[in-house]
């Protein structure tokens, strides 16, 4: 009897068990969901208060709601708007029906939303308001006492809301799964599509903070992000000695292991580090510990002579830090990188064992303080015109030197453009030109599929305008399956050439079965002091 009994307690504890995991797992599904659902024109009526914002459970928001972005040197920030910017019942509107139509019930907790505008909202003469957003969600729920994070996602969104007698007719747009591209292009104006598609300096840390007020507001709780986020944001440092304990752990045979070396290198504005995965298979943070010993990581400036010693490296080995799946991560300063490497924004680095054989090399560019500048057209600063310009090919540049804080921006004129070499050189040169729009092709699979099959070359030109084939070097591009947007690089053996005189370039775009989609003619001209 007594024995039949044990057995029910250890099956009830089990399923206890089993529930939880089970739990954890449908928090983490509900916020893929969300990240991917379709809310294409859903109606809802709110009736905001014009002196106090309500969520829809009731609570109180705080009067001061939104940040102010902190100012870089990217000039399209300035075309950001924060909800403060605008009609506050319109701000009211806009956060209620977010809340009701881009928010499935959480598992636990409450899921929290922050947006900025691309643009100021736009009225039609029928009252009817269109406004164009940046959407951020996160889900927040108490734990022991303690307010955590569970996940969250982000979201392009257009919110068109129409006043009535009894409140607001709201309807929400999102992009289509399976259609991201060709929907966004749908609902939102061509002119926003930069801001979506070409790298938007969106002020990320500034919605977060935001969505993290709210979620203390609520709960009467403060947020500790180096332990409650999701996923945790803090790092373990590995001990420099370990003790050994007479508790039985498993042993690890080193040689057995396949060593696959991998690093992840992240630029932020004040430092630079780079997460280095040795053994992918191996995930208890005591193997990382042990397995990351000897193992170093150099810095050193990119030359263009090609001469990668590293007698004057910047070597990165202590201290080492866990850092997730990877074995260990390096951090450094990014001012240390510039004081001792002077004027210059091109860097490589090396992954090296205690025997410095190197296992793995990669080149980075700091782009700090860098601002985009049309060249030529003085009444525009990029990227305004955007659309229309990357629909006839533009050429985007990025100097070698730090003291040159701007990245030009060529533009095609009657079939040909016109390159101004900076003092220092190019660390890159960029040929951008608007694939979908050219050819009509707008289907994510169809684009991905036709960039696999391009070939893109650049052919030099003789003064009686024949180019000569034979002659060509082959550029590197890629077709994005979001914008469309065709991006080609010219390679560092051709930008790092010495040149006396300017010189004409054909490049063209084709496929396989020589197809020409675009051929426009480049006139390089070298810096001179």
């Amino acid at each position: 009897m007594n024995k039949n009994f044990d057995l029910n307690k250890k099956f009830f504890v089990v399923l206890f068990f089993m529930v939880l995991i089970m739990a954890g797992c449908t928090q983490n599904i509900e916020d893929h969901h969300l990240a991917n659902t379709n809310m294409v024109l859903n109606t809802v009526v709110v009736t905001p208060s014009n002196t106090v914002r309500v969520s829809p459970s009731g609570t109180v928001l705080p009067t001061v709601l939104f940040l102010t972005m902190t100012t870089q040197a990217d000039s399209r920030r300035d075309r950001y708007l924060l909800p403060s910017d605008i009609d506050e019942e319109i701000a009211n509107v806009i956060q209620l029906a977010l809340e009701k139509r881009l928010s499935p019930t959480a598992y636990r907790g409450k899921r929290f939303f922050s947006y900025i505008l691309l643009k100021p909202p736009e009225e039609t003469e029928d009252g009817v308001i269109k406004a164009f957003l940046f959407v951020e969600n996160r889900v927040f729920y108490v734990d022991r006492g303690e307010l955590k994070e569970g996940g969250g996602g982000d979201i392009p969104a257009v919110v068109i809301m129409e006043k009535k007698e009894n409140g607001w007719r709201v309807e929400v747009q999102t992009p289509v799964p399976g259609e991201w591209g060709s929907s966004i292009r749908e609902i939102f104006p061509e002119e926003l599509l930069p801001l979506i598609f070409h790298s938007p300096p969106i002020p990320y840390e500034a919605i977060e903070k935001n969505i993290i007020q709210q979620a203390e507001e609520h709960f009467g709780l403060a947020f500790y992000a180096a332990k409650n986020s999701f996923p945790p944001k803090y790092n373990t440092a590995t001990p420099a000695v370990r003790i050994l304990t007479p508790t039985p752990t498993s042993t690890l045979d080193i040689s057995t292991l396949e060593l696959d070396v991998s690093g992840r290198m992240y630029i932020g504005d004040e430092y630079v580090s780079i997460a280095v995965d040795l053994y992918p298979k191996v995930a208890r943070p005591f193997y990382k510990g042990v397995l990351s010993s000897g193992w170093q990581v150099y810095i050193y400036r990119r030359r263009a002579d090609e001469d990668d010693s590293t007698q004057n490296a910047l070597v990165l080995d202590e201290p080492k830090e866990a850092d997730g799946r990877y074995e260990f991560s390096v951090k450094v300063p990014l001012d240390d990188i510039l004081t001792r490497f002077g004027d210059s924004r091109g860097f490589m680095y090396q992954i090296v064992d205690d025997a410095d054989e190197v296992f793995l090399q990669d080149e980075f560019y700091i782009q700090h303080g860098l601002n985009s500048q049309y060249q030529g057209n003085s009444q525009k600063s990029f990227p305004d015109g955007y659309p229309d310009y990357v629909n006839e090919g533009l050429i985007i540049g990025f100097p070698n030197l730090l003291s040159n804080n701007i990245s030009p921006v060529f533009l095609t004129n009657e079939g040909a453009i016109t390159v101004q070499e900076p003092r220092g050189g190019f660390y890159r040169l960029h040929f951008e030109y608007n694939f979908a729009t050219a050819t009509g092709i707008t289907g994510t699979d169809e684009l991905r599929t036709l960039s696999k099959n391009l070939l893109i070359e650049l052919f030099p030109c003789q003064e009686n305008g024949f180019c000569n084939d034979q002659e060509a070097i082959v550029l590197s591009g890629v077709i994005s399956g979001v914008s469309g947007i065709l991006q080609a690089s010219f390679p560092h053996e051709w930008l790092d050439q010495k040149r006396d005189d300017a010189q004409t370039f054909c490049l063209r775009i084709a496929d396989k079965d020589n197809n020409v989609y675009k051929e426009v003619y480049l006139h390089f001209i070298p810096y001179t002091p």
